[in-house]
């Protein structure tokens, strides 16, 4: 908040400490613009484990999308995708949705407002965990499906060695 003391204008925060005096309101709306500025890049620099609210879709490491990657991967997985086409595939995805919203030339190399390469990076994970998963359960399943092996033959008897003669 901006305080007058004369002929001067006070910068003074909430608990009451003075942040500065100017010759004029102009100057202490500037400075109380950069304190404010400083407040908000202070509370975006700090990067979440988790996603507590919409706001912080993006920048924490899991967000509500990633569940989404998951099951995407988990999809794959179970119908039998390797996971280097599943990333392949699910990135291509990404791509388009960038480019629909953004615009196609700003898709592939643009980040939106406030998407962090962390939320990138663990959202790749989930989806090849994802992937890696329903890959196997679905060995689990085909292997317990299908019919058991059947035994190998029994080998054939080896002839008999001529004895006759040979130690006499």
């Amino acid at each position: 908040m901006i305080v007058r003391h004369g002929k001067q204008f006070t910068v003074m925060s909430e608990s009451g400490r003075r942040m500065g005096t100017y010759r004029s309101r102009k100057r202490a709306q500037r400075r109380l613009r950069q304190i404010e500025m400083f407040k908000r890049m202070k509370s975006n620099s700090r990067s979440r484990l988790i996603a507590r609210n919409r706001a912080d879709h993006g920048q924490a490491a899991f967000d509500y999308f990633t569940p989404f990657h998951f099951a995407a991967g988990f999809a794959a997985g179970v119908l039998g995708v390797s996971p280097v086409k599943a990333a392949i595939a699910l990135t291509a995805l990404k791509v388009g949705i960038a480019s629909y919203e953004r615009g196609a030339g700003h898709a592939l190399f643009s980040r939106g407002q406030g998407e962090s390469n962390l939320n990138e990076l663990c959202d790749l994970l989930a989806e090849l965990a994802g992937v890696d998963i329903g890959a196997q359960i679905r060995a689990r399943s085909s292997a317990s499906a299908s019919p058991p092996a059947p035994a190998p033959a029994p080998a054939p008897p080896l002839p008999a060695a001529p004895v006759a003669g040979f130690f006499r």
